[in-house]
């Protein structure tokens, strides 16, 4: 069968402002962290000046020891707050994970609002005695320290504890990154034999990406609920939202890397049944499972099996539970069996022949 390479005639940076259409909704998706992450600082602040307060002026404690136990107890409202609600779109890699680097970075947050104080009581106290009075232990601490801290805390907590979509997949019980993805080389680990009636897969979780999403549709399907934003933001949808094909391949690219490299695995013989059951939107996260739901050896194609499989991508919550399903599809797959395997001509080459 001839292939046609399709011509690349209309690329997301060859569509009139799509360039800048993308730059701008990168800098809106910031814009909104930032925001967040501000409200959430604000809170926290509130708790950090109060209680930094209460134990300097009332209970009479030292100003760093004051500071200390201030910003702990602020840092774990903040981490709340910013696991649930500024990057509740990106994945779960792991409560303890994610608490650890963040107490990690926010401690050297703290450090940097302990070293502005410490200089400013301490050091400068000593020579203009007004920078050792508790007003000054406020600005140096609350404000020239909390600011400079800030900056530091949402650059380390957006780049390593809540994770990109493109950073590697984390092994939520380790910390450690989950080994790579079976490759396209190397001997099958499952054949037909091993691909029983019930038995599942995990196809792995995925961060739908808004670049990724629009240059689709505006390629391969450009209708306006896909590509136009002020349209879908208008109407019942209230966003753009994801071609059903580009959630399909979404699939796909979980079933490839999670059982067809890992298989002795063919082409298929077709799908019997897609259903896309929900919107699907950028900052999606979705993952797959797929199921063996009948087998039986090929009629016409010694060596192989057709095994009959029913796929299931969902939508995950913040907290990385199921919320609905948004596609589900019913198809089959040829692999190849284990006696096949063993024959120097085996199954590939009577399936070539019959292309």
């Amino acid at each position: 069968m001839s292939s046609v390479r399709a011509k690349d005639d209309a690329s997301p940076d060859d569509v009139p402002g799509g360039l800048m259409t993308g730059l701008a909704r990168r800098l809106s998706a910031l814009f909104h962290e930032v925001g967040r992450f501000g409200v959430v600082g604000g809170v926290a602040f509130l708790v950090d000046f109060g209680l930094f307060n209460l134990f300097l002026l009332v209970v009479g404690f030292g100003p760093l020891t004051s500071k200390t136990v201030s910003v702990a107890v602020a840092a774990t409202v903040a981490f709340v707050g910013n696991r649930y609600w500024t990057w509740r779109h990106r994945r779960a890699s792991g409560l303890a994970r994610e608490y650890f680097l963040y107490f990690v970075f926010n401690a050297v947050g703290l450090l940097i609002s302990i070293l502005c104080l410490g200089f400013s009581h301490y050091i400068l106290g000593n020579v203009w005695p007004v920078f050792a009075s508790p007003i000054a232990d406020n600005i140096s601490g609350n404000f020239v320290g909390l600011a400079l801290g800030s900056l530091f805390r949402f650059y380390s907590y957006r780049q390593w504890v809540f994770l990109p979509p493109e950073a590697p997949p984390v092994d939520p019980h380790t910390g450690l990154p989950e080994a790579p993805e079976a490759g396209l080389a190397g001997a099958p680990e499952w054949y037909y034999e091993e691909l029983t009636p019930g038995r599942r897969f995990d196809l792995g979780a995925a961060v739908v990406d808004a670049d990724e999403m629009l240059a689709y549709a505006q390629r391969w399907d450009p209708q306006w609920y896909h590509v136009d934003e002020e349209r879908a933001s208008a109407s019942e949808y209230g966003s753009l939202i994801a071609s059903g094909w580009f959630t399909a391949s979404i699939f796909m690219r979980g079933y490839v890397d999670r059982v067809l490299t890992r298989a002795a695995a063919y082409a298929s013989p077709g799908v019997e049944e897609m259903r896309w059951t929900a919107p699907v939107r950028a900052g999606d996260r979705l993952a797959g499972t797929l199921e063996v739901v009948e087998r039986k050896p090929s009629e016409t194609r010694p060596g192989l099996g057709t095994v009959t499989l029913s796929g299931v991508l969902t939508r995950l919550g913040a907290d990385g539970a199921p919320e609905q399903d948004v596609l589900r599809m019913r198809f089959r797959g040829w692999f190849g069996m284990r006696s096949a395997a063993a024959s120097p001509n085996g199954a590939r080459e009577q399936t070539r022949s019959g292309q």
